[in-house]
């Protein structure tokens, strides 16, 4: 069949027949186009590569037929910090390869195509700019960080970008879906601009570390775990099944109880990124971060 000449109608049908198929089989809208193109070229026996008409046709059907519904985040997710005791949302990109971090105090986020040398591997290396990645940070807030403030920045930066990279490549580990939901509810919680819901947060923290706790003892320890929010309980069960055992402050830190829910005293600012903060640190010990050597180290520098 010659898709040049394919009529539109007949088109649409094949599309809605499709696009039927891919739903069925649990595909969501972002992943259909790429799918339909292969089960194109698979029923019609064709071969199709990037510029072929009927890939710019299935492409444009999508984008008539879902907008932005096909738009997908690509990062790695958000976390949360505090700068000059307000909580700012840090956005985590994902990139691969050797990368040059700046603190350059415009805040502005650099194009992907701003790169620098590097005379050590002799070649060109993307810049990015941590501070471009702070959501609402100003000029004026950033001018008056200190060096010490920005190496913190830098630090929490390069920390959460190798924590959540670990965290995206592992794929079956039960109950992931659901703690990326936590985490994500645990820092859009902290951030609302209207009425922060510091208890809420702290809450979506415990349940991320749980599920997180728990997905590790089933899928590593081959053990069901009990049905219990206290992480000291899942702390040992963890440590009696070889696997990474969490320094008890950091599970103190994001312990709490399902009444900080409902009653917003019960928990501050600080107590609530404290937790947020716990939870990541619980998930890279979980994930041997803090062990592994990684060849791709990124180049700091500070820009004043």
């Amino acid at each position: 069949m010659n898709d040049l000449f394919m009529g539109k109608e007949e088109f649409n049908r094949l599309m809605e027949t499709m696009d039927e198929k891919l739903k069925k089989n649990g595909f969501l809208i972002p992943q259909r186009p790429f799918h339909a193109i292969s089960l194109f070229a698979k029923t019609h026996k064709v071969k199709v590569h990037s510029s072929s008409m009927i890939v710019k046709r299935i492409n444009n059907w999508y984008d008539e037929r879902y907008g932005d519904l096909l738009k997908v985040d690509l990062g790695l997710g958000e976390v949360a910090l505090l700068i000059k005791n307000d909580p700012y949302k840090m956005q985590i990109p994902w990139f691969l390869g050797t990368f040059c971090l700046v603190c350059d105090k415009s805040c502005a986020t650099y194009p992907e195509e701003t790169k620098k040398y590097d005379p050590l591997i002799k070649r060109e290396i993307p810049v990015i700019n941590v501070l471009g990645l702070i959501e609402g940070l100003t000029y004026s807030v950033a001018a008056t960080l200190s060096d010490s403030d920005l190496k913190s920045i830098l630090e929490y930066f390069i920390f959460a970008s190798k924590t959540m990279s670990s965290f995206r490549v592992i794929k079956d580990l039960t109950y992931k879906a659901e703690a990326e939901t936590n985490l994500r509810m645990a820092v859009a919680n902290l951030l609302n601009q209207v009425s922060p819901q510091y208890g809420q947060s702290k809450w979506d923290s415990l349940q991320f570390t749980e599920k997180i706790m728990k997905g590790f003892i089933i899928d590593w320890g081959k053990k069901e775990p009990p049905h219990t929010h206290e992480l000291l309980v899942l702390n040992t069960i963890l440590d009696q099944n070889t696997l990474p055992k969490i320094p008890e402050y950091l599970l103190n830190n994001i312990q709490c109880k399902p009444a900080v829910r409902y009653e917003r005293s019960l928990v501050n600012l600080d107590e609530c990124i404290n937790a947020h903060y716990s939870s990541l640190k619980v998930l890279s010990i979980l994930l041997g971060v803090e062990q592994e050597k990684n060849s791709n180290t990124p180049i700091i520098e500070n820009v004043i």
